[in-house]
């Protein structure tokens, strides 16, 4: 929506993974709508939940478009990644 960049974004939420999915690059974390939230945004043709971060000893560390939440049910979040970063989840 251009509203803000990344660099604006002032908070994140640390969801422990409980899944990975090797064969479709997905992740699957325990945080799903009531953590995060039921809105979506539109960026492009692909409508997701929010972009993925890993975090470090400076904070966070935004990993592109390419790493998104893509579905969430009440409890769960799916995280579709690029192989470079699920190799590091």
């Amino acid at each position: 929506m251009g509203v803000c960049r990344i660099e604006d974004i002032a908070e994140a939420v640390a969801c422990p993974a409980v899944a990975k999915h090797p064969r479709t690059n997905e992740v699957v974390v325990y945080g799903g709508a009531v953590h995060l939230s039921k809105e979506s945004i539109t960026a492009g043709v692909r409508s997701h939940y929010g972009y993925a971060a890993l975090d470090n000893e400076n904070g966070w560390r935004f990993l592109g478009e390419n790493n998104y939440f893509q579905a969430l049910s009440q409890e769960h979040g799916i995280i579709r990644m690029d192989s470079d970063f699920f190799s590091q989840v």
